[in-house]
């Protein structure tokens, strides 16, 4: 009985140990996402405020906040982030922003354009973390007389696959126009969800 004990567990050594090194094999052989890197293309939906603040040569000043009805837009940059280390991520997107007349109810749809570069950090295969500076600007109808603005983002990103991944990001964009003796600020705040490729 003692012999056919010790032949079971010397044979469940030996199939362990050859395991082991079979799975070391497959590891070292299989492709790693550690270092996502190359030009990424990615569907960008918005979830945005619209605030804004008049104020005049004579120290009036108001303020104002309304939401926006924001459509998907599309991206186009390039990602280094490899693992452990510092990388970054550029972009440059456009989008549509539909801003609701509060008297009539009726939308009005502009286009909107905004380069970024951030800094990012990965931790893991899956999981990085970003921050930069961005500037925007309205590029059709009206809102395209006032002047670019800096903002900023921060963000998370999931890397599913070396190919696939998902950002989300607290965002702000600021641009500024003055009609005869008034200043008038405006900014889009809030967040925004990123399903990106790289290749």
């Amino acid at each position: 009985m003692k012999k056919q004990i010790l032949s079971i567990i010397l044979i469940a050594a030996c199939s362990c140990s050859a395991l082991a090194e079979k799975t070391n094999t497959v590891s070292a052989t299989m492709p790693s996402i550690s270092s996502n890197q190359g030009l990424r293309i990615a569907l960008v939906k918005p979830f945005l405020n619209l605030k804004g603040k008049a104020s005049d040569s004579l120290g009036n000043s108001g303020t104002f906040t309304q939401g926006l009805d924001n459509e998907v837009g599309l991206s186009l940059g390039y990602a280094y982030l490899p693992v452990q280390q510092m990388g970054f991520t550029t972009n440059a997107t456009y989008m549509n922003i539909g801003i609701k007349d509060d008297d009539t109810g009726e939308k009005e749809d502009y286009g909107f354009a905004r380069i970024d570069a951030n800094i990012a950090y990965t931790f893991t295969d899956m999981i990085n973390v970003k921050g930069g500076l961005n500037i925007s600007k309205f590029t059709n109808k009206e809102p395209k007389d006032f002047r670019a603005g800096i903002g900023y983002q921060l963000g998370v990103g999931v890397q599913a696959t070396q190919n696939l991944g998902v950002d989300i990001s607290l965002v702000r964009m600021n641009q500024s126009e003055r009609f005869e003796e008034v200043k008038l600020k405006v900014s889009q705040l809030g967040l925004e969800l990123g399903m990106h490729a790289t290749f």
